[in-house]
């Protein structure tokens, strides 16, 4: 066991070395209006339960900042557990399986419909709570659940037995609003206003089920913590997931961070301060927030 712990985290110690090995992003604190440091983030992350981490999917520098919090939460409190929308909750017995080593990593890539960015960009989390026995959450609903959503199928997910409707939300909330709004606004002119509700309804689902796995792991677990990540349109303004966690459980302490890709040294932060309790500005070819509207199976 001290040899495979020790592999690990010499995998880590490779991919850490890169990611420093180019200058540290901006981060500013949108509460004080301020540029800040990651001593400042880690603090505030000691005060929060719940921290979502908004990100860009094929962000790499975003990918190292995202495995730098996570050293920083576990630091702050060993009781940490990982949550991630890259895992959906049919495979979470492999996740298990492969964190407790009873399961080899080529068995669980096998069936564990990793993203195809898994090696570069996420394994490195996952190992990372290999090495220190934390829990993985693959708290996302499974993609062909959206799917039926999105081609207005629902009545296959009504006819489904008990134990697969468990991998999604109890109830669907397609709640008119900002993130409604928000939605619309990306989506126009990409499909018709007909196929953009159910595709906005399909998004609520995902929010919907990472919402549920959130408050089920809280509910087992009431003195752990957990760091989620998500797209940045999962989280960014508190809306999407955080929002849905906040409506059943509003006493829970989140902290929100979100990921910015820029193209230069930014002169007007502030522009950015709705985003999230804390931005990183770090290099990367600047795209717009986009919803996964990606829901084929």
């Amino acid at each position: 066991m001290k040899s495979r712990i020790s592999i690990s985290f010499y995998v880590l110690f490779l991919y850490v070395f890169a990611c420093y090995a180019q200058e540290w992003p901006q981060i500013y604190d949108s509460a004080s209006r301020t540029w800040t440091n990651m001593e400042q983030v880690q603090q505030a992350m000691a005060k929060s339960k719940a921290v979502f981490v908004g990100e860009k999917h094929d962000h790499q520098w975003g990918h190292c900042i995202e495995l730098n919090l996570l050293e920083a939460y576990w630091e702050t409190n060993g009781n940490v557990a990982i949550a991630m929308e890259m895992f959906e909750r049919d495979v979470q017995h492999l996740l298990d399986g492969y964190l407790s080593g009873e399961i080899e990593e080529a068995f669980f890539l096998r069936h564990s419909r990793p993203w195809g960015n898994y090696q570069t960009d996420y394994r490195p989390l996952v190992e990372f709570a290999k090495s220190l026995r934390l829990p993985v959450l693959g708290m996302n609903v499974p993609r062909r659940y959206a799917a039926y959503i999105a081609e207005g199928k629902d009545q296959i997910l009504f006819a489904m037995p008990k134990y697969e409707k468990n991998f999604m939300a109890d109830e669907l909330l397609a709640l008119p609003g900002k993130y409604r709004d928000r939605f619309y606004e990306i989506m126009e002119g990409h499909a018709s206003p007909e196929a953009i509700e159910r595709y906005y309804r399909a998004q609520c689902l995902k929010d919907d089920t990472m919402a549920k796995s959130l408050l089920e792991f809280f509910k087992k677990n009431p003195n752990a913590c957990v760091i989620s990540y998500v797209g940045s349109f999962h989280s960014d303004e508190r809306l999407g997931v955080v929002e849905k966690v906040l409506m059943k459980n509003p006493s829970i302490p989140v902290m929100t961070i979100s990921i910015v890709p820029v193209e230069g040294a930014v002169e007007d932060p502030e522009q950015y301060s709705h985003l999230a309790d804390f931005i990183f500005f770090a290099p990367g070819q600047k795209k717009a927030t986009l919803p996964d509207a990606d829901f084929s199976e």
